[in-house]
């Protein structure tokens, strides 16, 4: 069981419990010291932000497509091009959310549109899917 202790009640609630065990071999625990996360008031205000955010993109006309053609120069990252490129594709494809789900005819599926695509909208060289060269051919 864990606790997560940010009362004093629940302290004193851990501690009685502990106080409480034999000593018997029969139990192991640890304490480990959590990072400091968000507070509900940070996240609160986040939501806020977005959403007021949102308002305002939307009634100036700012579609998301518009946003993300100008977004923020960043250069492409594995990460990147797996959220903002493969995922979307794979979800309009095969209907499956993670990569994890998708099966070796699906993956190629996804691969050619992928490939494609960047070649007819960008001009962008096809990019072959990598092969392991360790393994024979014919396996």
């Amino acid at each position: 069981m864990i606790d997560h202790i940010d009362s004093q009640a629940k302290k004193d609630a851990l501690l009685a419990k502990v106080l409480a065990m034999p000593i018997d071999g029969s139990h192991e625990g640890g304490i480990k010291k959590l990072a400091q996360t968000r507070t509900a008031k940070q996240n609160r205000a986040l939501h806020k932000y977005c959403s007021l955010l949102a308002e305002t993109l939307n009634d100036g006309g700012y579609t998301v497509q518009i946003i993300l053609a100008q977004a923020f120069g960043r250069e492409w990252n594995m990460e990147a091009v797996k959220s903002l490129l493969w995922k979307p594709l794979q979800k309009l494809i095969i209907d499956k959310e993670s990569t994890a789900d998708a099966d070796r005819v699906e993956y190629t599926k996804v691969y050619e549109q992928v490939n494609r695509h960047l070649g007819e909208i960008f001009g962008v060289e096809s990019v072959p899917w990598p092969v392991d060269k360790t393994k024979k051919e014919n396996s």
